[in-house]
This record gives C-alpha cells, sequence and structure tokens, in this order.
C-alpha cells in the first residue's frame, strides 16, 4: 500500500492567523508548508529567468500580477519535498488559491471566523514603540500598556483600526466566496471553527482528514 497523500490549502478571514495554524498542521502531518513568500523565494533560487523577473518585481516593489502569482504557487507545489503532500497558507487572499482548485487530490480548508471575533483580534493588537515585539489582544490587555520584554510603550497600527479591519474583510469576502461555493460544490470544503487556538484547529483538521 502507497504513501497517503496529502493536499491541503488553508484560507481564511484576517485574524484568522491562517499561516500559524498551517504551521501546526504541516509539522502534525510531516509536511512542508507552503506560502507565497516560500514560492518566491524558491524561484529566486532556481535563478531562472522566471526567478529573476520575481525578483526584478521584488526589487522595485512592485504588485505581483495574478497570473505569476499562480505560476509562482503552482510551480513551488510540484517540487520534490511537496510529492508526498503539502499544506499551502493562502494569507489573508484567496487569488493565490486559483491555480491550486483543481490540483490532484486537494483539499481546501475553510478557516471559519465571523467578522466581530477578526475586529476584536485586530483592532485589539498592540505593537511596541521599541523593539517591535507583537502582541495578540490578550497578550497586550495583560501587559498593561508596556512591553514586558523592554518596557517600551504598545501602539496600535492603523492597518488595525477597526474601519481599517471591516474594509480588509469586505475585500476577503468579495474573493473567497466564490471559492467556498466552488469548493463546496466539489466536495473539496472543509470548514473549520477557528475561534481557537491553533494547536487546537490542528487537532481537529487532522482528526477529520482521517474521516474523509
Amino acid at each position: 500500500m502507497g504513501m497517503r497523500v496529502v493536499r491541503l490549502a488553508l484560507f481564511g478571514p484576517p485574524g484568522a492567523e491562517t499561516v500559524e495554524v498551517a504551521a501546526h498542521v504541516a509539522d502534525r502531518l510531516g509536511l512542508p508548508m507552503i506560502t507565497i513568500r516560500d514560492a518566491v523565494q524558491s524561484a529566486v533560487r532556481a535563478g531562472s529567468d522566471f526567478g529573476s523577473k520575481v525578483r526584478r518585481l521584488f526589487d522595485n516593489e512592485e504588485p505581483l500580477p495574478t497570473e505569476l502569482i499562480s505560476a509562482l504557487v503552482r510551480g513551488r507545489v510540484e517540487e520534490a519535498d511537496a510529492t508526498n503532500g503539502f499544506v499551502y497558507a493562502a494569507e489573508g487572499h484567496t487569488r493565490p488559491m486559483v491555480p491550486l482548485l483543481d490540483f490532484p487530490q486537494i483539499r481546501m480548508v475553510e478557516l471559519v471566523l465571523t467578522d466581530a471575533e477578526a475586529i476584536r483580534r485586530l483592532s485589539g493588537r498592540r505593537s511596541c514603540s521599541q523593539c517591535g515585539k507583537s502582541f495578540r489582544a490578550e497578550e497586550a490587555s495583560a501587559a498593561g500598556g508596556a512591553c514586558n520584554l523592554c518596557g517600551g510603550k504598545l501602539f496600535r497600527r492603523d492597518d488595525d483600526a477597526p474601519d481599517v479591519v471591516n474594509q480588509q474583510l469586505s475585500r476577503y469576502h468579495e474573493s473567497a466566496d466564490s471559492v467556498v461555493v466552488y469548493c463546496r460544490a466539489h466536495g473539496r470544503l472543509v470548514s473549520i471553527d477557528a475561534s481557537r487556538s491553533a494547536p487546537e484547529i490542528a487537532d481537529e483538521l487532522s482528526d477529520k482528514l482521517d474521516t474523509v
């Protein structure tokens, strides 16, 4: 009997901590975790004309076109270390997932988080004005306004303001809703409650994979 191949693509709204969850899942399953940054670095290391094009765009701080993102992701998941599977983290947007929708045996994992919880998590985050350490909402509340590493004052970044988070959520839903409908219709969707800790989510997902 051959080794089981597990291919997962995780996506969720801002605040769902998709990358952290994916890291726990990948570690549990013994599979590589793949992100856009990882795909870019892989293309650059390859030293191809394609990698050179990516580097030029990054050096010039230009946005990556959708077709380039698709090629990056598709190329990365087809590398040798992903032969027996991978865990891809969509990092708050679904555009890079498009080339994976019809990838053999892949399952799309939706991290479900209410808008209210996403706003609470993100608007409650704080960063240290001195060392830059980031604090989750609960950690910031417990810290009492001061960094527990250097004593620096904690502040909320402009992009964590509630109105900005609302805009991010609207953009996410615009792109994600069609992906959810497509994946559900094709029996490829696994939905997970993302209001809990990353290890708890990884545990549930591992259990669900054993039954599908």
